[in-house]
């Protein structure tokens, strides 16, 4: 020990001055040109080697044992442990969600659900069970009603102007006894026969005739006639409606 180049130096110290060594986790001492371990200082994150052997130095990315909780799978926290080595190390991740955010999944058959930001399924777009296959159609009465896409009957649109028959879903000019293949196409008379049901014949027009639609009739005649009238042509069904 003592100054380079003056006489009365001797071998002594208790380390290699310039050298360190980790005297925590966290701490580094150097040594100083006395030979001695300086007072330890702290490393910005942790101190590499082991305790008391000489060669420590300050490294990592993390001081050890502290924490840091990060995002993980579906809303899940994995809290990571910082180790003596100033590395992160991962953990279990905890308290996940059931589904991924913005994901999709079906439902109630015709419907789709959204996951949500807290990774939770949103409600079906379609809340009830389906009664009909979305699009088709049937008849209410002279109505037709469509199937709307979760599978419900919408409401029902009556048939008017030439077609205001409804038949099979769709409006029609032709009562449904009558439409090909209804029960009233030939088994007339009695449901037997061989005679549509739906025949009618035709009644001419009384244009030049005229009735009166007030009289009185003691048996022996109208009189006291008032309010004539005539009649346009029009058809008569031949059997009767059941």
């Amino acid at each position: 020990m003592g100054d380079a180049g003056v006489v009365g130096g001797n071998c002594g110290g208790a380390c290699v001055p310039g050298s360190t060594e980790c005297t925590s986790d966290t701490q580094i001492a150097t040594c100083s040109t006395s030979g001695q371990w300086g007072t330890p200082t702290a490393c910005p994150d942790a101190c590499l080697g082991d305790a008391g052997t000489v060669g420590g130095t300050c490294g990592g990315v993390c001081m050890p044992g502290t924490t840091n909780p990060v995002p993980c799978g579906n809303c899940g926290t994995n809290t990571q442990t910082c180790s003596t080595s100033g590395t992160w190390q991962d953990n279990t991740c905890l308290g996940q969600g059931v589904c991924a955010p913005n994901a999709t999944q079906p439902c109630n058959t015709y419907g789709t659900q959204t996951c949500s930001t807290t990774c939770a399924w949103g409600s079906c777009s379609c809340t009830l069970t389906p009664v009909c296959i979305p699009n088709a159609k049937q008849c209410s009465g002279n109505s037709v009603q469509t199937c709307d896409a979760c599978g419900q009957w919408g409401g029902a649109v009556a048939c008017s102007g030439a077609n205001p028959f409804c038949y099979q879903g769709n409006c029609t000019a032709t009562p449904p006894s009558c439409a090909p293949g209804g029960q009233g196409m030939n088994t007339c008379p009695g449901g037997t026969g061989s005679e549509s049901c739906c025949t009618s014949l035709p009644v001419p027009s009384s244009t030049g005739t005229t009735f009166y639609r007030t009289y009185t009739n003691n048996g022996s005649g109208a009189t006291g006639t008032n309010d004539p009238a005539s009649v346009t042509g029009f058809r008569l069904d031949k059997y009767e409606v059941t």
